[in-house]
């Protein structure tokens, strides 16, 4: 929030540092929604091209590789800085997730499309990595068995890798989003997560995809359901919070969720995308809360 160059360095620095430390690039989205969210468009993309070619120089001199940067401009901060641009104009949280659950799910859709069978393209691309990997760290694994573990992972890949670009890019943006109200609006942003609501469409789009998932075992059905939880299911995690908000109950409830997300994180995903679901139906946060909290 001191300028430009600032601004710039911080993104930048975090990005290349995550190439050690891996979790650390939500911090380089964060700080670039945090300057989108607060200046705009433009401010967003002028630090985030003064990150390029500051970047670009450290990624020559440290890695060799002044084009290394150029791969989190696709795969962060483009993707950040369009939701942040979005989350400014809209002043929505909700509105942003919907629209960021439309496009991972147009996006598994065109994937489908154009590949045919994405299982078959990725069980290809694992059977010459996974070995490579393998033999750099030493270790042996007898090619059937290994085959046939690629086999059964396969056909959820694509999945997977949707549900993590979309973590990635949601917690940049809520990272940022935090900065911010923590900067100019303490407590702020508790409220406005806690009011996260389905709309009507979205709801049924949900329920059909999470409900069809193990009853059709149809692969796009199965990999939009992947790709789609950790989104949709922040809709029923604002659910809980506010919850125990308005109940004022003890936080050991959601302490306990998050632990259990950590070991049983797509199922505890499903259920909290269905009770977002449910919640715009029934108002399950007023249920569960016994009625408004003191700050609402």
């Amino acid at each position: 929030m001191q300028g430009r160059l600032r601004a710039a360095l911080v993104v930048a620095a975090f990005a290349l540092v995550a190439v050690a430390l891996p979790p650390l690039v939500v911090f380089s989205g964060a700080a670039l929604a945090l300057v989108t969210l607060r200046h705009g468009a433009l401010e967003g993309t002028v630090v985030a091209a003064i990150a390029v070619a500051g970047g670009g120089a450290l990624a020559g001199l440290a890695l060799g590789a002044p084009t290394a940067i150029l791969g989190y401009v696709l795969v962060l901060w483009v993707p950040v800085w369009a939701l942040a641009v979005l989350l400014r104009a809209s002043v929505s949280l909700s509105i942003t997730l919907t629209v960021l659950a439309l496009v991972v799910a147009a996006a598994l859709v065109l994937v489908f499309v154009v590949l045919g069978d994405p299982a078959a393209w990725w069980q290809q691309v694992l059977g010459q990595l996974i070995p490579l990997v393998l033999e750099d760290m030493g270790a042996e694994v007898a090619d059937s068995v290994l085959q046939e573990q690629i086999a059964a992972i396969a056909p959820s890949v694509t999945g997977l890798v949707a549900s993590q670009l979309a973590a990635l890019w949601l917690l940049s943006l809520l990272l940022g989003r935090w900065w911010q109200a923590q900067l100019y609006n303490p407590g702020g942003f508790g409220q406005e997560f806690r009011e996260l609501r389905m709309g009507q469409a979205l709801a049924v789009a949900t329920v059909a995809v999470f409900v069809g998932a193990p009853l059709a075992r149809l692969p796009l059905i199965v990999n939009l359901a992947l790709g789609l939880s950790i989104v949709l299911g922040m809709f029923g995690l604002a659910v809980l919070h506010s919850a125990v908000q308005r109940s004022r109950a003890g936080r050991g409830w959601l302490i306990a969720l998050y632990v259990g997300m950590a070991f049983l994180m797509y199922p505890v995903l499903t259920v909290l995308a269905l009770l977002g679901a449910t919640d715009q139906w029934l108002d399950l946060r007023r249920r569960f809360g016994g009625g408004r909290g003191p700050s609402e």
